[in-house]
């Protein structure tokens, strides 16, 4: 339960960060995009990561959404 409310988390911190970098009238990020940023994420907890920042910059960094 604590991994799945951390998952949740770390992807709307994620998806926020893409909004910011993106600007405001920006379209808001693809449900693809949502969607490989929590496998990402997934794939960083299944290594071990477990604090949010890293989970988040880390996917971030993987897609090339360098934070």
């Amino acid at each position: 339960p604590q991994t799945r409310i951390l998952k949740q988390i770390t992807v709307e911190d994620a998806v926020k960060a893409v909004q910011e970098r993106r600007g405001a009238s920006a379209p808001p990020p693809s449900e693809d995009t949502k969607a490989k940023l929590a496998r990402q994420i997934v794939q960083l907890a299944r290594c071990g990561e477990r604090d949010a920042i890293r989970l988040r910059d880390g996917a971030l960094t993987a897609l090339h959404i360098v934070p």
